[in-house]
């Protein structure tokens, strides 16, 4: 009983694959993104997700110095509503483009043809900015946070 199920899932995992090679040709491309996942590439995935997370911690004394609480709630609420109106719009785009070449690619295929390569190289040298602030943000505050720690000091105050 179970061979058969297998064989049925694999039967329509390879038509599905037929069909998105089909497509891809359609648009001029040949399908080269590898599509699997193994466990090491998962936890990798996992770890940065949980990076961002964690980064927020590291910022949250600033937030309440500046603002407070009201500050630090309807700025993740407001937050949280932009983020998901733009992930909504990354899905529809990758749902009609399923290339690899991320964001920057997807603004060269949705701009106009003549300002296709100046907005691939903006939308991509914006996309490296922000992730290098992003990471020099998170060694700033960790450092600062490694430090406090190794000062005998502290260790000896916060007890």
């Amino acid at each position: 009983m179970k061979e058969g199920l297998n064989d049925s899932r694999t039967s329509s995992e390879s038509e599905e694959k037929n069909s998105d090679d089909a497509y891809l040709k359609s648009l001029g491309y040949k399908s080269e993104l590898y599509r699997g996942f193994n466990a090491f590439m998962s936890f990798t995935m996992v770890f940065t997700s949980v990076g961002v997370i964690c980064s927020n911690a590291l910022i949250f004394d600033y937030g309440l110095n500046t603002g407070g609480p009201i500050m630090l709630t309807w700025g993740w609420i407001i937050g949280s509503v932009f983020t998901m109106c733009t992930a909504l719009s990354l899905a529809e785009i990758t749902s009609t483009y399923p290339v690899s070449g991320s964001t920057y690619h997807w603004a060269g295929l949705l701009a106009k043809r003549e300002h296709a390569g100046l907005s691939s190289f903006i939308c991509g040298w914006f996309s490296f900015l922000g992730n290098a602030a992003t990471d020099a943000s998170f060694a700033y505050r960790s450092e600062e946070h490694t430090s406090e720690l190794q000062s005998p000091c502290n260790l000896v105050c916060r007890l």
